[in-house]
């Protein structure tokens, strides 16, 4: 990609957009300047969106809040986790992220489990 122009053209051309992640990645990896900016820009605005939903489930709570990344964009692009994190921190110190990317099943199970043993523990 010679531009951010180009890639905006491209985009509008095909609305799959998960189609041209591989190539983005590809071409962040290999140096573009462009793709880089298009990743990493990615991340931050997925941060911002998780930091709405964080402040509006947990306005009041001052204790860290567990948070975990799932889906392809998580999986496949480094720059957009690590963008992601970054900002995120910046925004609201109270998410533990979890820098493995888990399958959105493993996410439920596992706060199913923890559901689980926290009512245990209060029935006994």
């Amino acid at each position: 990609m010679e531009s951010l122009d180009q890639l905006a053209r491209t985009a509008n051309t095909n609305p799959d957009f998960a189609a041209l992640l591989p190539a983005v990645v590809n071409a962040a990896d290999a140096g573009d300047e462009v793709a880089r900016n298009v990743l990493a820009q990615a991340g931050s605005e997925l941060a911002a969106l998780a930091a709405i939903v964080i402040r509006s489930l947990f306005p009041e709570d001052k204790a860290a809040i567990p948070l975990a990344m799932v889906g392809g964009v998580f999986r496949y692009a480094l720059m957009v986790r690590e963008s992601f994190c970054d900002t995120l921190r910046k925004l609201d110190p109270r998410p533990e992220v979890n820098r493995n990317v888990v399958e959105p099943v493993e996410g439920a199970l596992q706060i199913a489990r923890k559901l689980a043993s926290g009512r245990e523990a209060r029935a006994e």
